[in-house]
């Protein structure tokens, strides 16, 4: 069996440590921390489902939606962000969800294994 990949891209370390602990046993967690290293991560390697934060230094997780979804339209997008406001512009991008900060873990895993499921 294929183990699931999923990209995360976020700037915090303490944001992305705990994300390993909720996924399914047989998903591999890759960790980017701008829009730049996650397009060419993305590029390189088929992913399962991406986790983006909406404020990177090098942009937003909107911008690197859009960017996605120019070479990838099928892969599910999971949004993270402090600002409600975010919500409506990410599904105009291509998420398929979207959660405030702080989440609730176990919403996280439900919304993540629902997304992954899809596929």
């Amino acid at each position: 069996m294929n183990r699931l990949s999923i990209l995360c891209v976020e700037d915090d370390k303490e944001s992305r440590t705990p994300l390993s602990t909720l996924l399914p046993s047989d998903c591999q967690l890759i960790k980017a921390s701008t829009v730049a290293d996650g397009i060419s991560l993305a590029k390189m390697k088929r992913f399962d489902l991406y986790l983006l934060e909406s404020n990177l230094p090098d942009g937003t997780g909107i911008q690197l939606c859009q960017q996605l979804r120019t070479f990838d339209n099928r892969t599910p997008v999971l949004l993270f962000s402090e600002q409600k406001a975010d919500w409506e512009q990410g599904f105009k991008a291509g998420v398929q969800a979207y959660l405030t900060k702080p989440a609730d873990a176990h919403v996280l895993e439900a919304i993540i294994k629902c997304l992954i499921g899809q596929k």
